[in-house]
């Protein structure tokens, strides 16, 4: 389905958009494991602190998730505001390509487990910067209530 050729003509054709507001994050201590359920019961996922993954809450729905260690540091400031806020790379190779659900969707998101993301909610394109998967396009689904404040649309270059 996230690579089906419909979702990929409509990604082709899809706007970018930039992540805009700051998120509380915490990052999982090593030899420790953390089960991440979101709330509305979207998806789950495992942060593994040998991995250096972080636990991050954001300012939509307060949904937690998991951004994985080689990750964080590529969608956000590595070093916290001084009210303990991350807040999102601002480049145009931090962009995402959305598109906007017409229907409810259940898929498997690259993390591997079960998402399903209501009609109105969004699939989110971005290619892996860092690690073994570096190069992956990956597509996975955000809350409408999460993507429409943070998600900002930009002008393409």
């Amino acid at each position: 389905m996230l690579h089906s050729p419909e979702v990929n003509a409509e990604f082709a054709g899809a706007g970018y958009f930039k992540k805009t507001l700051p998120i509380k994050a915490r990052q999982v201590p090593a030899g420790t494991t953390e089960m991440v359920i979101v709330n509305s019961g979207a998806t789950r996922d495992t942060a593994v602190g040998d991995d250096g993954d972080w636990i991050c809450t954001s300012h939509g729905l307060g949904e937690d998730y998991v951004v994985h260690g080689l990750d964080f540091s590529d969608i956000y400031h590595d070093t916290p505001t001084s009210d303990g806020l991350y807040v999102p790379q601002d480049t145009r190779e931090k962009w995402r390509k959305l598109i906007k659900l017409r229907t409810n969707v259940v898929f498997v998101a690259p993390w591997g487990y079960t998402q399903a993301i209501e009609k109105g909610g969004y699939l989110i394109e971005r290619k892996v910067a860092h690690g073994p998967r570096a190069g992956v396009i990956e597509r996975y689904g955000i809350a409408q209530e999460d993507a429409e404040p943070d998600y900002q649309p930009v002008a393409a270059e």
